[in-house]
């Protein structure tokens, strides 16, 4: 494989796993968010720890509840 090839290659898995930990943090998160709404946490305090718009955190508690 030529450098250019091997370049792009390790660019792409890179990118990859990237992606793949994003999605995985974006639902860690929303597990968190709906246990600590769950146990009475107030939306603010859950944004400010969570570092997540209180709007995605009414929207995930939104689906739980409808989904």
């Amino acid at each position: 494989m030529t450098q250019v090839g091997q370049m792009l290659m390790d660019r792409g898995w890179k990118e990859g796993e990237k992606s793949g930990q994003q999605k995985g943090d974006y639902k860690r998160a929303k597990k968190t968010a709906l246990k600590l709404l769950k146990r009475g946490d107030s939306l603010d305090d859950i944004s400010e720890i969570l570092e997540v718009s209180t709007d995605v955190i009414k929207r995930w508690e939104q689906e739980s509840l409808h989904g």
